[in-house]
């Protein structure tokens, strides 16, 4: 304890304070509460704030307080109290390097209690998406503990589901992930990149029927999403820019055109019998037009669309969609009538591209 009467404590305090000397100041208390790395700058705080001397003294400060101790049974030695704060570290604050006013800290250096006074630590949040810089104080001699832990860097960018095989890239540069069957976060992001999402891209093939180049996430969730065909979830697709997909054009008519040829002889017979190419759910949204008891003969001839046409989506279920409008060419005949005559209807369908190249109708657009 220091050893000096209470008169002897005031006037020291007031010296330490007068000439703005923190080692001195320290000497006031035990070393037990001055043992921290940080104390000196916690006793240059303490001697900002400039606590008066009579509420010390007093006992009016709750804060800076005295505290006395029988000598040699008649006499009495007087010292400073605060109250030591034991730093408890959470996880954000183990995973990376720690440092104080620029230098670097190791989690030793936070075993000693703290010192009154607030203590702003910093560290560097590493991803492959560049580094992100985080702060947290912890205030010291005014509870017995506190924890020290980093705020989570909030920037991330949600990126849609879809093929696994489809990679992500960024700046040009191949990252370890991969679309998955659910949109997923990926990051965080430096703070000097104002908009990752249009520094990312995504690129892969998928049924060997679409491949997507370098197609700039920013372009893809530019208009949002729409809810997966026949979902009861709350999955997603999303549009891909034409810019960055081709396709294998032959595969997929060949597709559409086995599809519109069963779909003409759903429709116009009236029944789904023999209806395979389409998706869960399919049927119980589509409609029909047609009437077995029709007096007139329907003859499917082809059908015609344009590359152009085609639209392709990411899907939040790990799969690719195709947006097709085409025309089914068809001639027809009454039966009291010899003469046959050409017609065609307009049929809008988003198909689901399987993994073998397959195209199977999964909703109609009307």
């Amino acid at each position: 304890m220091t050893d000096c009467t209470a008169a002897e404590l005031q006037s020291r305090y007031s010296a330490a304070m007068a000439a703005k000397d923190p080692a001195k100041l320290l000497k006031l208390f035990p070393h037990s509460q001055t043992k921290s790395k940080f104390a000196k700058d916690g006793a240059k705080q303490l001697i900002k704030v400039n606590y008066a001397a009579s509420s010390i003294m007093s006992g009016e400060n709750q804060v800076v307080r005295v505290t006395s101790k029988n000598w040699l049974l008649f006499f009495k030695k007087y010292q400073l109290n605060i109250t030591p704060t034991t730093v408890k570290l959470a996880k954000s604050a183990k995973q990376h390097a720690l440092y104080y006013k620029g230098k670097k800290v190791s989690t030793n250096d936070l075993k000693a209690p703290l010192f009154y006074g607030s203590y702003t630590f910093t560290t560097t949040q590493s991803s492959q998406f560049g580094s992100v810089k985080a702060k947290a104080s912890v205030a010291g001699g005014e509870r017995k503990s506190t924890t020290l832990s980093f705020p989570k860097s909030t920037n991330y960018v949600t990126i849609p589901g879809g093929p696994n095989t489809f990679k992500v890239s960024y700046k040009g540069k191949a990252t370890d992930i991969t679309l998955k069957a659910k949109r997923q976060k990926v990051g965080p992001f430096s703070q000097n990149v104002d908009d990752p999402a249009s520094e990312l891209t995504i690129s892969g093939t998928y049924g060997n029927t679409v491949t997507v180049d370098k197609a700039n996430l920013s372009d893809v969730t530019e208009n949002g999403g729409t809810s997966l065909p026949n979902s009861d979830d709350d999955g997603m697709m999303y549009e891909l820019p034409n810019s960055a997909v081709t396709y294998d054009f032959k595969n997929i008519k060949t597709n559409v055109d086995a599809f519109a040829k069963q779909y003409f002889k759903a429709d116009h017979s009236g029944s789904w019998s023999g209806f395979t190419l389409v998706t869960a759910g399919y049927k119980d949204n589509a409609e029909l037009s047609g009437d077995d008891d029709s007096d007139e003969t329907d003859t499917y001839k082809n059908i015609d669309f344009t590359q152009a046409d085609v639209q392709s989506y990411l899907g939040d279920d790990g799969s690719i969609y195709l947006y097709v409008p085409f025309n089914i060419n068809y001639t027809y005949k009454y039966d009291d009538d010899s003469d046959t005559e050409d017609s065609s209807s307009y049929v809008a369908i988003t198909f689901k591209v399987a993994q073998d190249g397959k195209l199977y109708g999964a909703s109609n657009s009307y």
